[in-house]
């Protein structure tokens, strides 16, 4: 459900964009994104 990982993840870091309005999917997805980026460069 919502927009996929990468493009929430690009939309917020890259774009800088407000994500207080996003429904909950899209909060979800990036979560699970940023927590992939997390794992993946182990900090």
């Amino acid at each position: 459900m919502g927009r996929q990982s990468t493009l929430l993840v690009y939309r917020v870091i890259c774009t800088d964009e407000d994500a207080m309005r996003w429904g909950e999917e899209d909060i979800g997805n990036l979560r699970v994104a940023l927590n992939a980026l997390l794992r993946l460069f182990r900090l």
